[in-house]
């Protein structure tokens, strides 16, 4: 063990090294850190805040659900493209002459 400016009897207090920077100090000096670190005073991370927050439920119920529509479709569903002399003609259902109306 290296010997530094803290190494002096002191009764009741023992020698120990800070987890994060390294440097010698006295068990009075050191602090217990959230994370389980025994750190100095000068290397001491407070926990942020936000973690104390606690969640709220949160209710994302629609107040008046209602089922989605029946699809109302006018025909057999049969979709036809005809294409003659540069026009092009929908037919849906039984297929019809791009002369009619």
């Amino acid at each position: 063990m290296k010997r530094g400016r803290l190494s002096y009897l002191k009764l009741g207090h023992y020698n120990l090294y800070c987890d994060r920077c390294g440097k010698q100090l006295k068990d009075n000096q050191s602090l217990l850190e959230w994370t389980g670190m025994i750190v100095c005073g000068r290397c001491v991370d407070e926990r942020h805040p936000q973690e104390y927050v606690r969640g709220r439920i949160d209710h994302m119920q629609v107040p008046s659900p209602r089922p989605f529509p029946a699809y109302n479709f006018a025909g057999s569903g049969d979709c036809r493209i005809t294409l003659e002399a540069g026009q092009a003609a929908f037919v849906y259902g039984a297929p019809i002459a791009l002369g009619e109306a």
